[in-house]
């Protein structure tokens, strides 16, 4: 990125790509390569005014003409010269004039350095190509990684699933101006199986590249990720979305953060923390006797710490901030995710079970009454996009017991 001296105010390189989205989704950027010529069209961009051009790469030489922000200009190799800003690399252009201009206002992928594919002024050795640049591609609802398992990626078929991510090349993306998602461990394509294709849960593998439909992919500008045969979208099973393993298939769009997806960049592993959430103390419904208790839930907090997701909680346990003298217990009966339509909600079912045993000496025997009680708990912690949790707790008896002994 790049910022107009004395205003800081940064500016994004240009994104081209055929499916625009798709760019702007990774991040990515190239040059226009113009057919026939030995140039490549870039734009004039951040000025915020004009940007002049010259006969030499200098502040001092005699100006040939100037140019508006989103000027095209067709660059024809690069140079050192005078410092402007932060970068002393000048590009010689062809179009709309001929002569030098200062890189920093162009479009060019480096900053402060030769451009990848551009070639150095009086030599004839261009640059290598810039390489393949390959994406993680995290899902929004549990900020795992789109994973090629590696126990069968020799083969066609390979199954494609979420896993933690490890920064590993099954887990690196190729997204291609053709449409193809490409796994850099097998070269295959990303693939949904045509015997399926009409229908939701479709099986989403990988598989030699064709160039067919069904291999073909549109990024939408939401991380929708929608496959071109079917018209559905990459969808991660909500059943089992906080669990490594998780399947991938395609299912109708709906809207849900199981559906949504971000690039991000390899290796950059999610911070897991673990974390508690409490309650104050509160009274079970429909129990007289005073007593009160202070449920906690466990979870496991993963954040990337970018803007594109947010937190992913899954729980792991539950316990007691504070408890009576009786005997309490809890037991996990439920986790999972869904999406509400504006948040990501994590829920847990606890059962709570406690007793309080009572001695009573009357005439002629001494018997112990003992009040059984077991109350379902359900736990939701919401997680609006880019924000932090907020835990809520919902709770109803769902049996009374008093046995005398």
């Amino acid at each position: 990125m790049r910022g107009t001296a004395g205003t800081g105010i940064t500016y994004l390189k240009r994104i081209v790509a055929t499916a625009v989205t798709a760019a702007t989704f990774l991040g990515l950027s190239s040059a226009v390569v113009v057919a026939g010529a030995q140039a490549a069209a870039y734009q004039v961009i951040g000025t915020g005014g004009t940007l002049h051009v010259r006969t030499t790469p200098s502040l001092s030489a005699a100006m040939v003409g100037e140019m508006r922000d989103g000027t095209w200009i067709d660059i024809v190799c690069q140079t050192t010269g005078d410092t402007v800003v932060g970068s002393n690399i000048w590009d010689k252009i062809d179009s709309p004039y001929v002569g030098y201009v200062a890189d920093w206002y162009t479009t060019t992928p480096a900053v402060g350095k030769y451009s990848p594919g551009l070639p150095v002024c009086g030599s004839s050795t261009p640059p290598p190509p810039p390489q393949p640049q390959y994406t993680e591609l995290r899902n929004r609802a549990s900020v795992r990684c789109l994973d090629a398992d590696r126990a069968t990626l020799g083969s066609n078929g390979t199954k494609v699933q979420l896993w933690d991510c490890w920064g590993g090349s099954n887990q690196n993306w190729l997204i291609g101006a053709d449409g193809t998602i490409r796994n850099q461990a097998s070269g295959r394509c990303l693939d949904a199986d045509t015997n399926t294709i009409g229908a939701n849960g479709t099986r989403v593998q990988l598989w030699d590249c064709t160039g067919q439909a069904n291999q073909r992919w549109t990024i939408e500008a939401n991380g929708t990720i929608r496959n071109q045969a079917s018209g559905r979208v990459l969808d991660a099973n909500l059943g089992t979305i906080n669990t490594n393993g998780t399947k991938i298939m395609l299912w109708s769009g709906w809207g849900g953060r199981n559906q949504s997806w971000y690039g991000a960049s390899p290796g950059t592993s999610p911070r897991i923390s673990n974390d508690k959430y409490c309650w104050a103390n509160t009274a079970p419904v429909g129990l007289t006797t005073g007593l009160q208790f202070a449920p906690c839930l466990s979870v496991s907090d993963a954040y990337d710490g970018t803007a594109a997701a947010p937190r992913s909680l899954q729980p792991s346990g539950c316990g007691f901030a504070s408890a009576p003298d009786e005997e309490v217990s809890c037991t996990i009966t439920q986790t999972g995710s869904r999406w509400n339509g504006s948040a990501t909600v994590d829920y847990m079912t606890m059962d709570v079970e406690w007793s309080k045993a009572v001695i009573i000496v009357g005439v002629g025997r001494t018997f112990t009454r003992t009040t059984l009680q077991y109350e379902m708990i359900t736990v939701e912690i919401v997680t609006p996009p880019n924000g932090y949790p907020t835990p809520h707790k919902t709770a109803r008896v769902t049996d009374i017991q008093v046995l005398d002994s």
